[in-house]
């Protein structure tokens, strides 16, 4: 009589797949979760413009900057608190994702100055319309949290 061998996987050709499957979540989680992130950042980023654009606007029309989000206008309240970024009125960093916004812009005759984020986001971005970096204005710099 012949005996009949089953067919199936060894349990080192099992423990060999599992290893390659750890080893190609290690490799993709990091990039799985930036790309999370990238979202995040757009909002904060596209909030900053939004406030920038309607503070300049409003510059011209009232020769005076705004402080409160309110009083930018509807378009701003869109994008930025209807999407949940944060904003503070501090150009100066120092916010981490666990940090509060209070919807005011720091300003002044001739100057504002803010800081956006996204509590989900990978950092916040810093503007000071006078901090000397460019002939018309200020910049948006990122800071990594």
């Amino acid at each position: 009589m012949m005996s009949s061998r089953q067919h199936g996987f060894t349990l080192i050709e099992l423990l060999v797949v599992i290893a390659i499957i750890g080893i190609l979540a290690a490799l993709f989680l990091p990039s799985y979760q930036r790309a999370q992130k990238r979202p995040h950042d757009a909002a904060a980023l596209q909030c900053a413009r939004a406030i920038v654009t309607a503070e300049n606007v409003g510059f011209v029309e009232k020769r005076a900057f705004e402080g409160n989000m309110a009083a930018l206008g509807e378009d701003v309240k869109e994008v930025c608190q209807d999407q949940g970024v944060q904003v503070l009125n501090s150009g100066l960093g120092g916010i981490t994702a666990a940090s509060a916004g209070n919807n005011q812009i720091a300003y002044s005759n001739d100057n504002f100055a803010f800081s956006v984020w996204h509590p989900s986001g990978s950092g916040g971005y810093h503007y000071n319309r006078n901090d000397g970096t460019r002939e018309n204005g200020g910049k948006l710099t990122l800071q990594p949290f």
